[in-house]
């Protein structure tokens, strides 16, 4: 495919009916490719029980009755409901009535939280926790929520529906040598469940689709593309022994996709139709050259010893000619009568060797 053909395509590229009124959905351009992916991982992909939301996913679900976060959250786990998951999230998605409605519909949540957000103790945005302290835990009156804050390199906040409130013990390496410190058990889970996030976007990264478009929902439709080249690269591997790195598998994928399809340049067969047109359909003018010792072989009747079964013994000959056409591609040389015009009237004028013929 040629760069204004590629070009010509993007540009007219879309996915919704404009016809159709879609302005209470700020995705409605898109909308059809979400719905469709949306379809076809729920129904080819089962997932583990442990499972992470990322900012990537802002703006699936425009539920403008409910904060972003929670809309999206929601959204995503819609049949989803008491099979056991547990969702890890950032501060973004996390919040206490969000993690009550996922437990009353028999999902666990943990994430990092935000210490202003409503109905946190009021004693968790206050409290300055100092290194090496034990982490500082909350929990709800029913006993559902934990909310913890945790002073390492920085200060860690997180508010989760399951797992303890123990610690674990995490090696730190200072100027004194290698100390242990407590960390909350709760912080080490979070960390192991959510760094599948930070692995996808790296893999989204590394080979990402940089052409830019006046147009927000292609940006959007290349991202869809890269999140589906990704997880396909992952199940592969999953599924088979033999594991293939990003490049290997994308260009396996576009392997797949030519298949069958002829891949070679045609242009010479364009360039050999445009001249025979031009040979047989036009009006030509003979003329002649101007050095007249240049005698070139005709293009119609010379036959060279190479070219004939007996190697020029025969009755096959050499033909040369000072005449040539003016009209045609590289000006075939061509004897003025009979050849002149058998070039341009005949499909194949080229004179051929007739001597084993003659011989029976």
């Amino acid at each position: 495919m040629s760069r204004d053909r590629y070009e010509i395509i993007r540009s007219c590229l879309h996915f919704a009916d404009n016809s159709v009124d879609g302005n209470d959905d700020g995705l409605y351009k898109i909308k059809p490719i979400l719905d469709m992916v949306k379809d076809l991982y729920s129904k080819y992909y089962v997932s583990g029980r442990d499972l992470s939301v990322d900012e990537s996913m802002e703006g699936l679900d425009s539920n403008k009755g409910k904060g972003l976060g929670a809309s999206v959250v929601e959204n995503l786990f819609e049949g989803f409901e008491n099979k056991g998951h547990v969702v890890y999230m950032d501060s973004f998605f996390s919040g206490v009535p969000l993690f009550q409605k996922l437990r009353s519909k028999g999902t666990g949540a943990c994430g990092t939280v935000r210490p202003n957000r409503k109905y946190l103790p009021s004693q968790m945005k206050k409290v300055k926790p100092k290194k090496g302290q034990l982490p500082i835990m909350w929990k709800s009156k029913d006993e559902e929520l934990v909310a913890v804050v945790w002073q390492d390199s920085g200060r860690v906040n997180i508010l989760s529906s399951v797992g303890d409130t123990g610690t674990v013990k995490k090696s730190i390496q200072s100027k004194k040598g290698v100390r242990e410190v407590d960390k909350p058990s709760l912080q080490a889970q979070y960390n192991k469940y959510m760094g599948g996030v930070d692995l996808f976007d790296q893999f989204c990264s590394t080979y990402p689709f940089n052409h830019r478009s006046k147009k927000w929902y292609q940006t959007l439709w290349h991202f869809v593309i890269e999140v589906a080249l990704v997880d396909s690269k992952i199940s592969y591997n999953l599924q088979n022994r033999k594991k293939l790195t990003q490049v290997v598998f994308r260009q396996e994928v576009i392997k797949g996709l030519l298949e069958g399809y002829n891949t070679k340049p045609r242009r010479k067969n364009v360039v050999r139709d445009l001249v025979e047109n031009k040979r047989l359909g036009e009006r030509h003018f003979i003329a002649q050259y101007e050095n007249k010792k240049y005698l070139p072989n005709c293009s119609v009747c010379s036959i060279l010893p190479s070219q004939c079964c007996k190697k020029g013994k025969g009755t096959c000959k050499r033909k040369q000619t000072s005449y040539f056409c003016k009209q045609c591609p590289q000006n075939p040389p061509l004897c003025v009568v009979p050849c002149f015009e058998i070039f341009h009237t005949v499909k194949n004028y080229k004179k051929t060797c007739k001597c084993k013929d003659e011989k029976k």
